[in-house]
């Protein structure tokens, strides 16, 4: 009998002695990306404008992002929301489908995910980082584009490789 309540009075002891150690596991939510892409830009007549966004290496043409845009003389923030989930890894900007738009100024094409700035192409700054196509002409005297409608694609842009490397970090 002695024997018990001296194992009992050891493994009481041993036991209490010895704190559990237990590690807190913190739920982290899955941060998903957010893209929006910013223009800044005037648009004189009602019109359309669209983005094509690069995912996975090929251009998603059957899900364009589009806006409409109201007419008018004041500069205008346009605001695309790239579906959330989707990195894009490029962009394409179709800026006029309204055949009556002749000239457009875009002071800024931005692009953030979330709260965070991944281009900032404010003043113009965005030019050195997009290619235009035939349909999209700078106008230096008048610091604006030209469209023309008569080619084979709408006036627009394609971001170069220089975008690619910035939307890749």
């Amino acid at each position: 009998m002695k024997k018990l309540v001296l194992l009992a009075i050891g493994i009481t002891l041993f036991s209490c002695g010895k704190e559990k150690k237990t590690e807190a596991v913190e739920d982290t939510p899955e941060v998903v990306s957010k893209y929006d892409v910013i223009i800044d830009g005037i648009y004189e007549k009602n019109d359309s404008i669209y983005i094509q966004y690069k995912s996975e290496g090929y251009f998603l043409y059957d899900k364009p992002v589009t806006k409409l845009v109201k007419g008018g003389k004041d500069m205008q923030r346009i605001t695309f929301n790239i579906p959330e989930g989707v990195t894009p890894e490029n962009l394409q900007i179709i800026f006029s489908t309204n055949k009556e738009q002749e000239m457009l100024t875009i002071k800024n094409i931005s692009v953030k995910n979330g709260d965070v700035e991944v281009f900032n192409g404010d003043n113009l700054k965005h030019a050195v980082y997009f290619n235009a196509n035939p349909g999209f002409v700078w106008n230096e005297p008048g610091l604006n584009y030209k469209l023309n409608f008569d080619g084979q694609f709408p006036p627009g842009e394609i971001g170069n490789e220089k975008l690619e490397a910035i939307l890749a970090k």
